[in-house]
């Protein structure tokens, strides 16, 4: 229904486009300064226009671009308003010839083409509105000095003669421009709606035409200039179409010409944030600063982490994220947080979790306290990540560095004892050769024997120990199981 709609009013602004036309050719036979009147008022009713939308609307605009066109065509419909007023035949300013007009239409025109070409340059750029109207008005001032007062603008006009070079040689610079400001505008089209940038490239294209028209004419009521004039009405009809049509029934097409790119960047932006926050090792969160550490937000390696899905600790949905804390270190996990949002400091801290299958593991946090602009604080936002296999890989190298350590030990204790133990076994060796064995202390020197034969064993068994054993002792301690530690097949 909305797009027969929309075809309806296209082919209506057709008709009412063509009758016009029509109408302005009748009234072109007829009176031609009328219709001279009439397209040049249709013109600067909506440079005028043009002004009053951007200026007031100033604010909320996101780029400058329809601001400084704003501007501009507040002082060119004022050139193109002086320039009707002395058109030859109007009565107004009888003393003058068709020069004047024709050179206010050129300074008109340039304005027209260098605020089209420096436009796009503040689409992305800080404008100063009083400054440029003030240079505008600068501007205008002194070239109606310079028709008016001072006489020293070049003649446009010989009655008689017709279009002077430098009116013909103006007119040609000025389609230059105007076609280069097109490649410019096609440059930050992106930045625009499509259909408003379809309708000023339009725009500037039948400007561009009707200056290569007025190039040709002789007589100020000659066909030519009646063509240009039909042109410019032509183009300024799309200008209306681009920037106030489209400013009054769509104004954020207009007023916000890049929010829908910037939303495109923003959700493309989210998209790439996600995806980087679902392949990290850990989980990212923001929460607020109470007991049970109330979740905002969860990144999918919550999942990973804590064996929960995000959804459960959100807003405490299922449990608190203080619920998974270990209950010895919940204390030192407040107290460290409560340090940093004190001196508004980033928290660092290792404490232990238990995950949905009744795991403990060991968890590295980092986050930072989110303050206001009041310095009121608003949040939490950190990240947390599994360090179990670190605190593993770190409790086996200080058994590796208590290993090596006891080795160290048995070393100097088995180099220290094996000198007098080889003193012991020999002395006792010979003791028993020399004891009968009749006599009671052949039993006892026998026994000393062997057991200093016992203790060197032990002292060799140390030196051969290669691994961290233990077993378990009488008090319910444990100590180095020196048989196991010092098995090579184990």
């Amino acid at each position: 229904m909305s797009q027969r709609s929309g075809s309806m009013n296209r082919y209506a602004e057709i008709a009412f486009g063509v009758l016009f036309l029509l109408g302005l050719y009748v009234i072109g036979q007829r009176n031609f300064l009328l219709f001279h009147s009439l397209t040049e008022m249709f013109s600067i009713v909506i440079a005028f226009g043009i002004f009053m939308i951007a200026w007031n609307s100033r604010r909320f605009m996101e780029n400058n671009y329809l601001l400084y066109l704003g501007i501009s065509y507040l002082f060119t419909g004022g050139l193109d308003l002086v320039h009707t007023l002395t058109y030859s035949g109007m009565g107004v300013f009888p003393d003058f010839d068709a020069n004047p007009p024709t050179q206010l239409w050129i300074a008109a025109r340039f304005t027209e083409s260098v605020s089209f070409f420096m436009a796009p340059i503040f689409l992305n750029r800080h404008l100063k509105p009083v400054a440029v109207f003030l240079s505008y008005g600068f501007y205008t001032v002194l070239v109606m000095l310079s028709i008016f007062y001072w006489e020293i603008f070049p003649d446009c006009y010989v009655p008689g003669v017709g279009l002077t070079p430098f009116k013909k040689t103006g007119e040609y610079i000025v389609s230059l421009v105007l076609a280069v400001s097109i490649i410019a505008l096609t440059r930050k089209r992106d930045q625009f709606n499509p259909s408003v940038y379809r309708l000023l490239v339009i725009s500037i294209g039948v400007t561009v035409a009707a200056e290569i028209v007025f190039t040709f004419y002789i007589d100020v009521y000659g066909f030519s200039n009646f063509m240009g004039h039909c042109f410019k009405a032509i183009s300024f009809y799309f200008i209306y179409k681009a920037l106030i049509a489209t400013g009054l029934e769509h104004p954020y097409s207009l007023l916000f010409m890049n929010l829908k790119q910037s939303e495109q960047s923003l959700r493309e932006s989210e998209r790439k944030l996600m995806t980087l926050l679902s392949n990290l090792p850990g989980m990212a969160y923001r929460c607020l600063n109470d007991a049970n550490w109330t979740m905002e937000f969860v990144s999918q390696g919550c999942r990973q982490l804590t064996g929960y899905e995000p959804a459960d600790l959100v807003h405490n949905s299922r449990l608190s994220y203080n619920d998974l804390i270990h209950v010895d270190d919940r204390k030192a996990v407040w107290d460290r947080v409560q340090e940093g949002v004190a001196g508004k400091k980033p928290f660092e801290m290792i404490y232990r979790i238990q995950t949905t299958n009744g795991e403990v593991n060991w968890v590295w946090e980092k986050g930072v306290g989110i303050f206001s602009e009041q310095g009121e604080l608003e949040a939490l936002e950190g990240f947390v990540s599994d360090i179990s296999d670190r605190v593993k890989a770190e409790d086996e190298r200080l058994q590796r560095e208590k290993l090596q350590s006891v080795l160290e030990t048995a070393g100097a204790v088995c180099h220290e004892l094996n000198q007098p133990l080889q003193s012991i076994v020999g002395y006792s060796e010979l003791l028993l050769l020399d004891i009968a064995k009749e006599d009671p202390a052949h039993e006892k020197v026998r026994i000393v024997f062997e057991q200093a034969e016992r203790m060197g064993k032990i002292t060799r068994k140390l030196m051969k120990i290669t691994r961290y054993k233990t077993k378990d002792y009488g008090d319910g301690s444990k100590i180095i199981d020196i048989e196991k530690s010092s098995r090579k097949d184990e």
